[in-house]
């Protein structure tokens, strides 16, 4: 779609080539005028360079807005997810996402002693979150859901993630929100049988990790309250989010927000969850980010949360927040810190498990997603700090130039 104009003009240019090149060649080019000859050579470089780019733009794919998806295209994204988690595939997703938390890693006792250690927390111990309340929560996130996509398209290669905005599509009843229709992702889990989602694509969706328990996917549409004290939990608002979008700082230091109360706002830290702004409507659980997590519940509250489909609209859609918070700040670092902050946060420092280390036979849990995360690839940070386009999507609704 970005790339149909461009496409047009290029075959107008080849087709005029085309004649052009046949016409000169009917004479001889020793009888053509210098000036017909030229002409001919600058439409044939001008062919080369529009075939490179129709190219480089053909692989380009759109991520579109769940809500634009047409009945077809929901069916081949639905059925891409539903293949890869027959082959197993999307349960090392699960796990890859799961081993981030350092709870996962390490045990609830030596976790309680990380957040009690003197020594300070980066990539050279296992106390570090490889993709949580840090900078590193939107380069990785992007570096993850991208890998996902892509093993979606060796289902299907005309598939592409697509994003939920919560903020517009808030309404959790099937016949204004086809989101959480039977056709799509299905709707809240039933109440007299463990939350478990038993209608839509994904019913009865078996987790073989589950860090919450649960046999199936789980949800709570507005909250367990158990867990927020009693108190039940909305999508964020579109005001939520602009005043985030608005923040001219991508992050600063204190970078890892453990037990850390005295936050400023930074669009990092805001986006992720935490803290919120003082004039917002008290959220409990976080913001944004945080607060979609704590709506949708079961499944979605657990170090497993990709376990529930949903999880990749969700972040496709803070990903794009990420790409428009760059557009309305061109000016700003698209990420801190590039350097000087601790080890496993700076922009040449290898995102994780992305890193040689723990993609490869040695680490000990690698053979439980080693479909998921290529053996030996290193990604560094500064890899997800390009434009979106060269990573081969393109958000619909955004400007591209």
């Amino acid at each position: 779609q970005v790339s149909v104009n461009f496409r047009a003009a290029c075959c107008w240019v080849l087709a005029a080539a085309v004649r052009c090149v046949r016409e000169v060649h009917t004479r001889s080019f020793v009888m053509a005028r210098a000036a017909t000859r030229a002409a001919a050579w600058c439409l044939c470089v001008c062919v080369f360079v529009c075939a490179l780019v129709v190219v480089d733009v053909a692989a380009v794919h759109v991520r579109k807005n769940q809500a634009s998806l047409t009945d077809a295209e929901v069916t081949r994204f639905v059925n891409a997810i539903q293949q890869l988690k027959k082959s197993g595939v999307y349960d090392q997703f699960v796990r890859v996402h799961m081993l981030t938390f350092t709870n996962s890693r390490l045990g609830p006792i030596q976790f309680d002693e990380c957040l009690h250690s003197p020594v300070p927390i980066d990539a050279h111990n296992e106390c570090f979150d490889w993709a949580h309340s840090s900078p590193v929560f939107l380069p990785w996130h992007r570096r993850f859901i991208l890998s996902f996509e892509k093993a979606l398209q060796a289902v299907d290669p005309d598939v592409s993630l697509c994003y939920w905005d919560w903020t517009v599509d808030n309404a959790t009843d099937p016949q204004r929100n086809r989101l959480f229709s039977e056709q799509f992702a299905g709707g809240n889990g039933n109440p007299e049988n463990h939350r478990w989602v038993e209608n839509g694509s994904f019913a009865r969706w078996p987790q073989k990790y589950a860090a919450d328990g649960g046999e199936f996917l789980a949800r709570q549409f507005g909250g367990d309250p158990s867990v927020t004290y009693g108190h039940s939990v909305s999508l964020p608002v579109a005001t939520n989010q602009q005043d985030t979008l608005n923040l001219p700082i991508y992050d600063e230091p204190p970078y890892i927000m453990w037990g850390n109360v005295t936050l400023k706002n930074t669009f990092r830290k805001t986006l992720e969850g935490f803290p919120g702004m003082r004039k917002w409507e008290l959220s409990w659980g976080g913001y944004l980010h945080a607060r979609v997590h704590m709506f949708l519940a079961g499944s979605m509250l657990a170090s497993t949360s990709p376990n529930d489909p949903l999880f990749w609209l969700h972040h496709a859609n803070i990903d794009r927040l990420w790409s428009l918070w760059q557009k309305m700040h061109p000016e700003a670092d698209r990420y801190v810190p590039m350097s000087g902050g601790p080890f496993g946060m700076n922009a040449d420092d290898f995102l994780i498990p992305w890193d040689g280390k723990r993609n490869t036979q040695q680490y000990e849990w690698y053979y439980q997603f080693k479909d998921a995360v290529p053996e030996g690839q290193r990604v560094r940070i500064r890899d997800m700090l390009v434009d979106d386009q060269d990573l081969g999507y393109v958000y619909e609704g955004l400007s591209y130039h």
